[in-house]
């Protein structure tokens, strides 16, 4: 390569470069201008007089994961194993990675050195930026490597649709720092480097000539030296998923698994002298992963291990990958199944030992002690089966608006994925078998994806993300493949760029919407509401030591803003705390277990709705028994605070008319039409177990 050719493809990076980092910081200022503004349009627009109205976010888990950062800051470690959010008045233990809390803190100290703003608004600050800083760190890594295989149109397009489609973008939303986005890279790069690695073939010599004439020669497979390194890169990749979250690696490593066997048997047809098998490489792959995998769980638990908890990184996951690595060398060793009808004495015994490693984390999961994991909790079980939106089924979604459901969650990805169906049933005589040893992998990946989110919503990001990798991995072989190819290739790629272009344009107009509250997406204004509400009961609370229940959902909020302790949480390691505050909803009207649980943990005020959901809540995940909601409104203290003053309770809980109006106010926003106004709705009570003095 000439040093001419060499200075164009630097600067085609930089400039590249220059484009995400204008479009990434561009996007993510107007995004929180357009949220401080729509906060503004409140009537009055500080809920706190004299104060500047702190940031809301979008999700509970933001305000958790920027309140254990603050934590951490406050403790002045490196590390934070307990939290006092829930489960009070101890806390419990906190399992998070600190994969995300590292950058954030790093972020908020940066910016604390800087302004000497105090912890907690450099970290609100830190926590809109951390999910765009990431998003841009992560695509201009990615860019040129992509480039160097794929081409720089189709790396230009993969990368642009992190930018534009909301399946994608959603995952580094300025407004909603959380795990998920990263998690998702970190999935679709051990899948993606395995496909660009060879998926285990090797080249022996220069086979350009075999692969040359359909445009997929970057594609080849490399020679020994290179392809381990594309092995490594997917092991740093899996161990990065599985110190994020152990049980969303093992569903990928299962649909990874189920991809690269199909594209295995598919490319052994195509095995000749100068391509080959190298099964080496799996098990390369498999001790680089549960060697880094190691080094994170030192990095996060040591010297105090946490035990038998299979819901994090997990010695017992590390043995099933190297089940896997073993699977797949066989496969590989013997890539004609006849070889395995006669095999060599004690040929059965590593694949059989490898099957058996593979399966040991999920028998473990759900034949071990309940103490494991939480999922075998039965309470667990259904308040996440019935009562928590990602762990619903995508399936009613997609009945009941096929066309928003797809536009939401893919954008232009499922048109695209169909023409490429549709052009491989058309031109299916010109895809070669070692062209469709990538795109078969590819599709069964996205495939397996979409249907896991059909099964449950929180896979959304993973079946987007697979899609459009899928998408990108089509385009060089459609576009080289011959004349008409480039007039599909060439019309894809311009169609993603134009719906790319729109789809920021049309964000930036939602959100110029948002902010003069002329049309605000609900969930900021839900978001909002939040955020008022923890303020106002913090400052109803001053020093005092609240401890709220009744308000599970709001936790972190009530936390992050507020200080205000809760007893029952949405996360796993809250399983205690769970228990006890259904046991006190649940309670027989005379509260007289209701009052022990009050009296141990503390608790200072009730939250109660005056809607059913919460009866059907508590009394669902308690029992599931089919029961008339009038007969639980009846039987239970949860059906009888509904009531608020007309509530027959005992004497030690008190409505708080005061208290009630926090939770009672009508939220007026001022848009270019007038007033609207949104309702919230709630009672509070007062628990004195001590007596009807002060609380304790």
């Amino acid at each position: 390569m000439s040093y001419f050719s060499i200075m164009s493809r630097v600067k085609l990076i930089v400039l590249t470069w220059a484009l995400f980092t204008i479009i990434v910081v561009l996007t993510t200022v107007h995004t929180d201008r357009s949220a401080r503004a729509f906060d503004r349009c409140v009537v009055p627009p500080d809920t706190i007089p004299g104060l500047p109205e702190p940031r809301f976010f979008l999700d509970q888990d933001s305000y958790a994961w920027l309140a254990h950062t603050r934590d951490l800051l406050a403790s002045g470690g490196w590390r934070l194993r307990h939290t006092q959010m829930d489960n009070a008045p101890d806390g419990r233990a906190m399992h998070w990675s600190h994969a995300l809390m590292w950058p954030l803190q790093g972020m908020a100290r940066l910016i604390m050195s800087r302004t000497g703003w105090p912890a907690a608004r450099a970290v609100e600050l830190a926590g809109v930026w951390l999910m765009p800083a990431i998003l841009l760190l992560v695509l201009c890594f990615m860019f040129p490597f992509l480039a160097t295989k794929l081409g720089w149109i189709p790396a230009a397009l993969f990368c642009s649709s992190f930018l534009s489609i909301h399946g994608l973008s959603g995952a580094f939303y300025p407004l909603q720092p959380d795990h998920h986005g990263i998690q998702m890279f970190a999935v679709i790069g051990m899948f993606a480097c395995l496909q660009l690695g060879g998926l285990g073939s090797v080249r022996t010599k220069n086979v350009t000539h075999l692969w040359g004439t359909h445009g997929f020669h970057r594609l080849l497979p490399p020679s020994f030296g290179d392809v381990r390194g594309w092995f490594m890169a997917s092991a740093a990749f899996g161990s990065l998923a599985i110190w994020l979250g152990a049980t969303i690696w093992l569903f990928a490593l299962a649909i990874l698994l189920v991809a690269v066997i199909c594209g295995l048997f598919t490319l052994a047809k195509s095995l000749t002298p100068d391509i080959v098998f190298e099964p080496s490489l799996w098990r390369l792959w498999a001790r680089t992963g549960i060697l880094l995998s190691a080094g994170f769980y030192l990095l996060e638990y040591a010297p105090e291990f946490p035990g038998m908890r299979l819901e994090i990184n997990h010695p017992i996951y590390w043995l099933c990958w190297w089940g896997a690595g073993e699977v797949l060398y066989v496969i590989t060793a013997k890539p004609n199944w006849r070889q395995w009808l006669s095999p060599s004495p004690g040929g059965y015994l590593l694949p059989i030992a490898g099957c058996l490693a593979l399966l040991a984390a999920p028998t473990l999961i759900f034949l071990g002690p309940v103490e494991w994991h939480s999922i075998r909790d039965p309470l667990m079980n259904r308040l996440h089966a019935q009562f928590i939106e990602e762990f619903r089924s995508a399936w009613p979604v997609l009945q009941a608006a096929p066309l928003a459901f797809f536009a939401h969650n893919f954008g232009i990805l499922p048109l695209l994925a169909g023409v490429a169906f549709i052009y491989g049933l058309l031109f299916r005589k010109e895809i070669s078998t070692q062209i469709a040893c990538f795109l078969l992998p590819a599709f069964l990946f996205s495939l397996l994806f979409f249907f896991l989110m059909l099964w449950q919503l929180r896979w959304g990001y993973f079946a987007a993300g697979a899609m459009a990798w899928f998408i990108t991995i089509w385009l060089p072989q459609v576009y080289h493949d011959k004349t008409v190819g480039r007039y599909w290739a060439g019309g894809v790629a311009g169609f993603l760029a134009l719906s790319m272009v729109l789809a920021i344009g049309w964000r930036w107009h939602s959100e110029r919407l948002a902010a003069t509250a002329d049309h605000v997406p609900q969930k900021w204004i839900t978001s909002s509401l939040s955020k008022r509400t923890a303020l106002r009961l913090g400052m109803a609370a001053r020093p005092n030591q609240w401890t709220m229940v009744g308000m599970p959902s709001e936790a972190p909020a009530l936390y992050y803003f507020a200080g205000i302790r809760s007893l029952a949480s949405y996360y796993w390691e809250n399983v205690e705390g769970w228990h006890a505050e259904t046991a006190l909803f649940t309670d027989h009207p005379t509260a007289e277990r209701a009052l022990a649980i009050v009296m141990d943990r503390s608790v200072t005020h009730i939250y109660a709705r005056p809607d059913p959901m919460q009866v059907i809540l508590y009394n669902w995940i308690a029992n599931p028994i089919p029961r008339p909601l009038d007969l639980w409104q009846q039987t239970t203290l949860a059906g009888h605070l509904m009531q608020a003053a007309d509530a027959e309770v005992p004497p030690w809980i008190q409505f708080e008319p005061d208290l009630s109006v926090l939770t009672q106010r009508m939220i007026v926003f001022q848009t270019s039409d007038g007033l609207v106004g949104e309702p919230i709705t709630g009672h509070i009570f007062a628990l004195h177990p001590h007596g009807m003095g002060e609380n304790e």
